[in-house]
Protein backbone atom coordinates (compact mmCIF):
# COMPACT_ATOMS: atom_id res chain seq x y z
CA UNK A 1 0.00 0.00 0.00
CA UNK A 2 2.83 2.16 1.03
CA UNK A 3 4.58 1.89 -2.65
CA UNK A 4 1.27 2.64 -4.51
CA UNK A 5 0.88 5.46 -2.41
CA UNK A 6 4.04 7.00 -2.82
CA UNK A 7 3.87 6.53 -6.87
CA UNK A 8 0.93 8.39 -6.66
CA UNK A 9 2.38 10.95 -4.96
CA UNK A 10 4.84 10.87 -7.58
CA UNK A 11 2.86 11.01 -10.34
CA UNK A 12 0.96 14.18 -8.65
CA UNK A 13 4.29 15.88 -8.29
CA UNK A 14 5.16 14.84 -12.23
CA UNK A 15 1.32 16.24 -13.74
CA UNK A 16 2.42 19.31 -11.22
CA UNK A 17 5.84 19.93 -12.83
CA UNK A 18 4.45 19.31 -16.03
CA UNK A 19 1.80 22.12 -15.75
CA UNK A 20 4.22 24.66 -14.77
CA UNK A 21 6.42 23.78 -17.68
CA UNK A 22 3.64 24.29 -19.68
CA UNK A 23 2.55 27.51 -18.33
CA UNK A 24 5.91 28.57 -18.70
CA UNK A 25 6.13 28.12 -22.36
CA UNK A 26 2.35 29.07 -23.13
CA UNK A 27 2.82 32.45 -20.88
CA UNK A 28 0.39 33.02 -17.71
CA UNK A 29 -2.83 32.79 -19.76
CA UNK A 30 -5.09 30.10 -19.76
CA UNK A 31 -4.07 26.95 -22.25
CA UNK A 32 -6.88 24.53 -23.40
CA UNK A 33 -7.13 21.79 -21.74
CA UNK A 34 -6.48 19.28 -24.95
CA UNK A 35 -3.04 20.87 -25.39
CA UNK A 36 -2.18 20.05 -21.96
CA UNK A 37 -3.39 16.67 -22.22
CA UNK A 38 -1.06 15.99 -25.40
CA UNK A 39 1.85 17.30 -23.78
CA UNK A 40 1.13 14.96 -20.95
CA UNK A 41 0.92 12.12 -23.32
CA UNK A 42 3.91 12.64 -24.94
CA UNK A 43 6.02 13.34 -22.18
CA UNK A 44 4.55 10.05 -20.64
CA UNK A 45 5.11 8.13 -23.80
CA UNK A 46 8.97 9.43 -23.31
CA UNK A 47 8.86 8.24 -19.59
CA UNK A 48 7.26 4.70 -20.39
CA UNK A 49 9.58 3.77 -22.52
CA UNK A 50 12.91 4.42 -20.64
CA UNK A 51 11.13 3.42 -17.19
CA UNK A 52 10.70 -0.32 -18.22
CA UNK A 53 14.28 -1.22 -19.58
CA UNK A 54 15.85 1.25 -16.97
CA UNK A 55 13.45 -0.64 -14.26
CA UNK A 56 14.50 -4.13 -15.04
CA UNK A 57 18.25 -3.08 -15.09
CA UNK A 58 17.99 -1.39 -11.67
CA UNK A 59 16.15 -4.12 -10.26
CA UNK A 60 18.41 -6.68 -12.13
CA UNK A 61 21.74 -4.78 -10.43
CA UNK A 62 19.94 -4.36 -7.15
CA UNK A 63 19.32 -8.49 -6.63
CA UNK A 64 22.86 -9.40 -7.64
CA UNK A 65 24.55 -7.19 -5.23
CA UNK A 66 21.91 -7.97 -2.57
CA UNK A 67 22.67 -11.78 -3.02
CA UNK A 68 26.09 -10.89 -3.59
CA UNK A 69 26.89 -10.17 -0.10
CA UNK A 70 26.86 -13.64 0.92
CA UNK A 71 29.86 -14.09 -0.63
CA UNK A 72 31.54 -11.70 1.63
CA UNK A 73 30.74 -13.07 4.70
CA UNK A 74 33.51 -16.21 5.42
CA UNK A 75 35.73 -12.97 4.58
CA UNK A 76 34.38 -11.10 7.29
CA UNK A 77 34.01 -14.17 9.49
CA UNK A 78 37.63 -14.46 9.10
CA UNK A 79 39.13 -11.15 9.83
CA UNK A 80 36.61 -10.88 12.82
CA UNK A 81 38.59 -14.54 14.02
CA UNK A 82 41.81 -12.74 12.87
CA UNK A 83 40.70 -9.63 15.09
CA UNK A 84 40.01 -11.80 18.05
CA UNK A 85 43.61 -13.58 17.95
CA UNK A 86 45.42 -10.29 18.16
CA UNK A 87 43.33 -9.18 20.67
CA UNK A 88 44.68 -12.45 22.87
CA UNK A 89 48.12 -11.63 21.96
CA UNK A 90 47.25 -8.11 23.05
CA UNK A 91 46.19 -8.81 26.39
CA UNK A 92 48.80 -11.54 26.88
CA UNK A 93 51.75 -8.98 26.20
CA UNK A 94 49.62 -6.23 28.51
CA UNK A 95 49.31 -9.04 31.30
CA UNK A 96 52.71 -9.69 31.04
CA UNK A 97 53.92 -5.79 31.22
CA UNK A 98 51.74 -5.05 34.37
CA UNK A 99 53.02 -8.04 36.86
CA UNK A 100 56.30 -7.19 35.44
CA UNK A 101 54.93 -3.35 36.81
CA UNK A 102 53.65 -4.63 39.94
CA UNK A 103 56.27 -6.64 41.20
CA UNK A 104 58.92 -3.79 40.43
CA UNK A 105 61.12 -6.63 38.51
CA UNK A 106 61.75 -4.85 35.69
CA UNK A 107 63.59 -1.23 35.44
CA UNK A 108 62.21 2.04 33.68
CA UNK A 109 63.46 0.14 30.19
CA UNK A 110 62.12 -2.77 30.22
CA UNK A 111 58.64 -1.12 30.68
CA UNK A 112 59.48 1.43 27.94
CA UNK A 113 60.51 -2.25 26.06
CA UNK A 114 57.21 -3.44 26.99
CA UNK A 115 54.92 -0.65 25.92
CA UNK A 116 57.07 -0.54 22.49
CA UNK A 117 56.26 -4.23 21.75
CA UNK A 118 52.45 -3.21 22.35
CA UNK A 119 52.36 -0.76 20.02
CA UNK A 120 54.19 -2.80 17.72
CA UNK A 121 51.83 -5.62 18.13
CA UNK A 122 48.90 -3.42 17.33
CA UNK A 123 50.53 -1.26 14.58
CA UNK A 124 53.45 -2.97 13.47
CA UNK A 125 53.91 -6.53 13.64
CA UNK A 126 50.21 -7.57 12.59
CA UNK A 127 51.42 -6.74 8.51
CA UNK A 128 54.61 -8.58 8.40
CA UNK A 129 54.87 -12.22 7.47
CA UNK A 130 58.37 -12.81 8.78
CA UNK A 131 56.83 -14.23 12.05
CA UNK A 132 55.02 -16.95 10.40
CA UNK A 133 57.43 -18.37 7.65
Amino acid sequence: MKDDEKEDDIEKEIEKAIDDEIEKAFGKEEVKKEEKKEVKKEVKKDDDSDDSFLDKVESVTEGMIFKSRWLLAPFFIGLIFSILLLFIKFANQLWHMTITVFDHSGSEHEIIIGILALVDNVFGRQFTLNDYF
